[in-house]
């Protein structure tokens, strides 16, 4: 749902449905990094279409550390 708001330019309501994403896999008992990664990126992108530069740089950050834990890192850290 989130991603078809976002096409749609409807950014607002992308950012409602990418939070309860996070907040459902975050919560699971085993988070997917990978779709972590994704989810976090994605709403980044928004958060920065709308202004928020503040909220898109702590989901760009969050979306760094799910995609090192998910592929890991150049530097093998």
């Amino acid at each position: 749902m989130a991603s078809i708001y976002s096409s749609m330019n409807k950014k607002t309501d992308a950012v409602k449905f990418y939070e309860k994403s996070l907040e459902i896999q975050e919560t699971s008992s085993s988070p997917n990094h990978s779709s972590l990664y994704v989810i976090h990126f994605n709403t980044a992108r928004d958060y920065e279409d709308l202004g928020n530069y503040d909220a898109a740089i702590k989901h760009a950050e969050r979306s760094l550390f799910h995609a090192r834990s998910a592929f890991g890192s150049k530097d093998g850290k």
